[in-house]
């Protein structure tokens, strides 16, 4: 088995370095300094045989950057990228297309890349895993507004008799729901996902995080929503619900905020 990893990982490596040497285009960054080139000998086994590796930062402003990826095809149509912001702790979605068999190109006009603060996350959205945490999380703290409100609310949200509460439309998963509830209040997917799970247990049947039934959600709190930031295993706890474990089983309830 040990020979074999070997053999597999030699193999990646000559994939994604020849992937690298196929990029057409002259190594320059958009702001005429020296492209950033990674050592693509050293690619990161995320599933089974497939690989993944940061093969270039083609631009720090804004930024824009390459990525290897060689295996198998179902896992590439489900990645998605992210920057983690090891100052906040926020994760910001990145953009994104595919290149070539072997190449992402991800990008985002808002971010100013740097190497101290921002790291690469490469994540499946499809019953979604971390592929990849590069930085230590560190909560972000909530606006004025957030603390005197008392609630983190979404872009879909609305206030009835002073509680946020998220409207799902038509159709939407649970996952897109928590999705779009990280991306506007800058959270990390999976903190997103068990906070809205455990403030709305009622709305999901037999208390099952795949069988939303409820139209509408009711954010979290701050505090709660910290609370999960500060636990630093909301993945773990994800995992562990998709596998079925029971909701009280797998946390304390009494210890959570209300």
């Amino acid at each position: 088995m040990l020979c074999y990893r070997y053999v597999c990982m030699a193999w990646a490596g000559w994939l994604l370095a020849f992937a690298a040497q196929a990029d057409d285009g002259v190594p320059k960054s958009s702001h005429g300094a020296a492209r950033v080139q990674m050592d693509e000998t050293v690619p990161a086994q995320v599933e089974g045989t497939s690989f993944i590796s940061l093969n270039a930062i083609v631009s720090s402003k804004p930024f824009r950057a390459r990525v290897n990826y060689i295996g198998d095809e179902s896992l590439a149509m489900e990645l998605m990228f992210a920057l983690s912001d090891g100052v906040t702790g926020k994760v910001i979605w990145l953009e994104q297309r595919r290149t070539s068999q072997y190449m992402f190109e991800v990008s985002s006009a808002k971010v100013d890349y740097d190497a101290q603060r921002y790291q690469l996350q490469a994540y499946q959205v499809i019953r979604p895993i971390l592929l990849a945490e590069l930085t230590p999380k560190i909560a972000p703290q909530p606006s004025q507004a957030q603390r005197a409100s008392g609630t983190l609310s979404s872009a879909d949200s609305q206030v009835d008799d002073g509680q946020c509460s998220i409207a799902r439309t038509k159709g939407e998963t649970f996952w897109q729901l928590a999705k779009q509830y990280a991306k506007v209040n800058q959270l990390k997917i999976y903190d997103s996902v068990v906070s809205l799970f455990y403030s709305n247990l009622s709305a999901f049947a037999g208390a099952n995080i795949e069988k939303l039934s409820a139209a509408r959600l009711r954010c979290p709190s701050v505090q709660q929503v910290q609370w999960w930031q500060q636990r630093g295993d909301s993945h773990k706890v994800y995992r562990q619900l998709l596998q079925g474990a029971s909701h009280s089983e797998v946390i304390d309830l009494d210890e959570m905020p209300k």
